[in-house]
């Protein structure tokens, strides 16, 4: 499980290392270009997935993955006539004035939405096989050839947007075929029949989008309420608040197993002590960061962005809530309760937008990080009373660091 987690942060580490280049190769109107476009690439798999990716996960979980992975590979196919239709109108709405160059690239790169989903398939199929160096590796992959192939475009003084994104573009594809080649099934073979897969994606399919939606509506929004220069500096808060989340995939992967296969007798007790690894590994992940991030931030990103400091301690309060539920909604998913995550991320996606425009606009990007704090706070409320497990539950016990260490591990 270690490896997941190690995996994550290395993955984000590698983001935080091609950050500084590529903002001031690109400037302030190509980084705007660069986020539309990345916000939509990763968008776009999560809407047309329909939940698929985590029905996998479960179905596997049982074993005899071949007629679920031939299946999961036949909807894929399925799914580039709904990304060309979403590509066709983003391009005409959203990228519309973009360099035709750019538009090109980023056109592509959502028709690709669909070797996304695929890979995110495989993950599951792995994630449910217990082969956690194969999820590391997938999980690393399309970062490291994206970073690879800015630090040679750096090299060469060839960076633009049009480069950026064929670059994100081509780490997606080298994972797609680094999924194929872990997931190895051939064409041939019965397959899990693939409408009963929809149906059964579709249970989360609200969940994700919301999500999805949650993680990336803000970004979007955020740059008329506060402008270039504010909107910069929260970039830099989300980013490091998502750090500690690797935890949470990593403890979110080992407890969907667990809950999965648990009883009913115990499911109350693993969704407790799941929700309590959350908190106290969040909990001291975020602390570590804020003890840092004073000499992190000018480090990675320049002294330029040193004013974003405050906006990144107040996101970490955020960070360990979100990380939180993340583990508890992997818990609801393993139980088959995908309406219930759908209702708590529209509530989160709900309340942080609404505290966006009423903070935003005020404390710039200290409020714009207060109102994703708040959201996800109440994220993991409803998460915590989906599970149906007393607040307390939170509370740290002697022993638990050990206890997750151990999980890790």
């Amino acid at each position: 499980m270690s490896l997941i987690a190690i995996s994550r942060v290395g993955a984000t580490v590698l983001t935080l290392l091609s950050a500084p280049i590529i903002a001031r190769a690109i400037g302030p109107g190509g980084r705007g270009e660069t986020a539309t476009a990345l916000a939509a690439f990763a968008l776009v798999p999560i809407i047309i997935s329909l939940g698929v990716p985590l029905e996998i996960r479960r179905a596997s979980v049982k074993g005899n993955d071949g007629p679920i992975i031939r299946a999961a590979r036949d909807i894929c196919l399925v799914l580039f006539i709904p990304a060309g239709f979403i590509s066709a109108l983003l391009c005409y709405f959203i990228f519309a004035s973009m360099p035709q160059s750019v538009l090109l690239v980023a056109a592509v790169g959502v028709l690709a939405a669909p070797l996304t989903v695929s890979w995110l398939c495989d993950q599951s199929v792995l994630i449910a096989r217990e082969s956690y160096r194969g999820v590391a590796a997938m999980q690393l992959c399309q970062p490291l050839v994206y970073v690879i192939l800015i630090f040679a475009a750096m090299v060469v003084n060839r960076i633009s947007v049009a480069f950026v994104l064929s670059a994100n573009l081509a780490g997606t594809v080298a994972t797609f075929f680094l999924g194929l080649w872990l997931c190895r099934a051939s064409l041939r073979g019965s397959r899990r029949n693939r409408r009963s897969v929809l149906r059964g994606g579709v249970r989360y399919s609200g969940s994700a989008i919301a999500e999805a939606a949650s993680n990336r509506f803000d970004q979007l929004l955020i740059l008329p309420l506060i402008g270039a220069y504010g909107a910069g500096l929260y970039s830099v808060a989300v980013t490091i608040s998502a750090i500690p989340l690797s935890i949470g995939h990593a403890l979110g992967a080992h407890f969907f197993n667990s809950t999965a296969r648990a009883s009913d007798d115990l499911l109350n007790s693993v969704s407790s002590f799941a929700l309590r690894a959350g908190f106290v590994a969040s909990a001291a992940f975020s602390l570590a960061l804020c003890a840092v991030v004073p000499f992190l931030v000018p480090l990675v990103f320049g002294q330029d962005f040193s004013a974003s400091i405050p906006a990144v301690l107040v996101s970490q309060f955020g960070s360990v809530a979100m990380t939180t539920a993340y583990v508890g909604s992997m818990v609801l998913a393993a139980q088959g309760k995908g309406s219930l995550m759908t209702a708590a991320q529209l509530m989160s996606l709900v309340t942080g937008l609404i505290a966006l425009y009423a903070l935003a606009p005020r404390f710039g990007a200290v409020g714009a990080s207060m109102a994703s704090a708040l959201g996800y706070v109440v994220l993991l409320t409803v998460v915590i009373c989906a599970l149906r497990v007393r607040l307390s539950a939170l509370i740290p016990k002697v022993g638990d660091v050990r206890s997750v260490i151990s999980t890790l591990r």
